[in-house]
């Protein structure tokens, strides 16, 4: 082969290398023009944000009210808890619960272990008064007073003590607490556990909760009862706001409450056509083995056995004694303490002890499978609250969640 061949076989091989080259590159600038032109014109969902959603504190003002344009709803909001949509229903599910539950074993162990603990806590607890620096108040759901006496002046342990059964004779509609500083070693505590004269003392009473609002009349008699009580030791009574604004911010409350207001529930009802129908004396002993508690008309549980109000409750349904009714309680729970964990395994366990089948009012499948959906919703709701400023199961919560005066 002559040397003239060789040199056009490596020409031609080099424009054939450009040909390649020149195409790459303009295949490469093809695609960048492609994806930005993707980028400019798709919006991303996860980014885009119409709601906005207003502080519970700003209220407007009533002469404003009849002017303002319909309003899109909103998810009610409270400003963050101090440091010192909901579940809804759908059609329904049956389930057999067998003598030898899939997956429960693990959770009741696990929950019966975790109630040894809060019982040795709340032994230990209540073994000795609670004492603290501050007085454990929250002003956004709470009305606060507090009563300075004259100076060389002090309340008598007495005189605390009076104040607190005047306080319970009035028989106000919300909640009160009462909180004094003794002069030993200047630590506040409740006014009941009290043991020394007091040199200062807080008074607070619910805004809203489960039951109802702060009326304005209410307010200014709760007023008056502390004025009563600070005349005799030249005191000052001072509070966060006046009756008629704290009847106002209890109206909003009351809307925060009633949305995230919902529950978790477990119909059970009996298997057997032949016994259609719960005996009270095996519900009970059922209720008791799983750590509830006689109430009037229901079975209680409560994780803190402190708390006023209970996490969990069994009760006959609308059908008497034909069905029973196990309720968990959302904004009391606690993810993080095993409540659901605990409300799965007490419901299995109730159903196989009175040979009886389950359904889930929420209506998803039973089993792993369903607790996996129940679980997402009781998380779901949980942080809902939590962003919009009330902590499931935390102090704000059981406050804003109670029932009763």
């Amino acid at each position: 082969m002559s040397n003239q061949t060789i040199l056009i076989f490596i020409a031609a091989a080099a424009v054939v290398l450009l040909a390649l080259f020149w195409r790459s590159k303009r295949e490469e600038r093809r695609v960048r023009a492609a994806q930005e032109k993707f980028q400019t014109n798709v919006e991303d969902p996860l980014t885009r944000s119409t709601r906005h959603e207003p502080e519970m504190s700003s209220m407007p003002d009533d002469d404003d009210e009849d002017e303002a344009p319909a309003r899109t709803p909103v998810e009610p909001v409270l400003p963050q808890e101090p440091t010192v949509g909901g579940v809804k229903p759908a059609a329904k599910s049956a389930a057999m619960p067998s003598d030898e539950p899939p997956i429960y074993d693990e959770l009741e162990a696990e929950a019966e272990e975790q109630e040894r603990e809060e019982e040795r806590a709340a032994d230990a607890a209540s073994a000795q008064p609670e004492f603290q620096s501050y007085p454990p108040v929250d002003a956004e759901v709470e009305w606060v007073l507090d009563i300075t006496p004259g100076e060389g002046e002090q309340f008598a342990l007495g005189g605390v003590k009076s104040l607190e059964n005047e306080v319970k004779r009035s028989h106000f509609s919300m909640p009160v607490r009462i909180w004094a500083r003794g002069i030993r070693d200047g630590l506040y505590c409740e006014a009941r556990q009290l043991a020394s004269p007091a040199n200062h003392v807080v008074a607070t009473m619910v805004l809203a909760n489960r039951s109802g609002g702060l009326s304005d009349v209410c307010a200014s008699e709760f007023f008056q009862v502390l004025e009563h009580a600070a005349a005799g030791v030249d005191a000052t009574v001072r509070h966060t706001m006046d009756p008629l604004q704290a009847a106002k911010m209890a109206d909003a409350l009351k809307g925060f409450i009633a949305y995230y207001d919902h529950s978790i529930d477990i119909v059970i009802t009996p298997a057997d056509p032949s016994t259609p129908t719960f005996s009270l004396d095996a519900v009970t002993e059922a209720a008791q083995a799983a750590g509830f508690t006689a109430a009037t008309g229901r079975w209680e549980y409560r994780a803190v056995p402190t708390d006023r109000d209970p996490v969990m409750t069994l009760a006959f349904g609308p059908e008497g004694s034909g069905s029973l009714v196990l309720k968990l309680d959302l904004p009391l729970t606690v993810l993080s303490r095993g409540d659901l964990q605990r409300f799965l395994a007490s419901a299995n366990h109730i159903a196989v002890t009175l040979h009886a089948q389950w359904n889930y009012a929420a209506a998803v499948p039973p089993g792993a499978a369903g607790a996996v959906q129940i679980e997402r919703q009781a998380k779901e709701h949980a942080e809902t609250m939590r962003t919009h400023g009330a902590e499931p199961g935390s102090a704000r919560a059981k406050i804003l969640f109670s029932r009763g005066g």
